[in-house]
């Protein structure tokens, strides 16, 4: 496993999950916090930012680094670093109002959910089944990646989309790695997450091809 991340650090609220969802109509907007469907927790909390949430290195989504239920951001969110749910079966929820640039946005079994644009530098990775990635307004990056992963673009796409597991996208088409990782993950993609492109995507190192850079045609 990687290195642990620095997480959001303690600006905003603390409050409620079940306020938090009545308050921001979380229950309308994201699949994993709809009553009908979803036990809120009655004790949950989530942390609330009323504005906008700049944060200085990684954010990391899973619970060995995150104290409540998720994440809140009713304005523009600026992750200088990358945004990482490593976990494939759950981690804290992300729910952001503004607009949001990251260095890369890898989501596992957590749901995100961003309602402006989203830029990322680098790449745009779901990976498994068990979570939920929404971008409800324009994404711009050079590589969207879906490895069997509810993965929706709701706005237009300024980047190239791949589909690795049902789509036949090889891993070459997407990494700037050594052959040695690409083989890792022709191998054992979801294992090699974590032994591969976790760290690289947390140091700051890019991983998506040179070429893929480019404006789509």
């Amino acid at each position: 496993m990687p290195a642990p991340l620095p997480i959001a650090p303690e600006q905003g609220e603390r409050m409620g999950l079940v306020e938090a969802v009545a308050r921001y109509a979380l229950g309308e907007r994201m699949i994993s916090l709809d009553p009908a469907r979803a036990a809120l927790d009655p004790g949950g909390a989530v942390r609330v930012v009323e504005g906008d949430l700049t944060i200085d290195g990684n954010l990391c989504l899973d619970w060995d680094y995150w104290q409540t239920l998720g994440l809140v951001v009713t304005g523009d969110l600026q992750v200088n670093g990358a945004i990482v749910n490593a976990e494939m079966e759950s981690g804290p929820f992300l729910f952001v109002g503004g607009r949001t640039r990251a260095g890369a946005i890898i989501a596992g079994g957590a749901e995100f959910l961003f309602e402006g644009d989203v830029q990322a530098d680098d790449i745009v990775l779901g990976h498994y089944n068990d979570g939920v990635l929404t971008f409800g307004a324009a994404l711009r990056a050079p590589a969207v990646v879906t490895m069997d992963h509810h993965l929706e673009i709701r706005g237009r796409l300024e980047g190239r989309r791949f589909d690795t597991l049902f789509g036949g996208d090889p891993w070459s088409a997407v990494f700037d790695m050594a052959p040695d990782m690409l083989e890792a993950f022709d191998d054992n993609a979801f294992r090699s997450l974590d032994r591969v492109l976790i760290p690289q995507v947390m140091a700051g190192r890019p991983v998506v091809r040179d070429d893929l850079r480019q404006p789509v045609g």
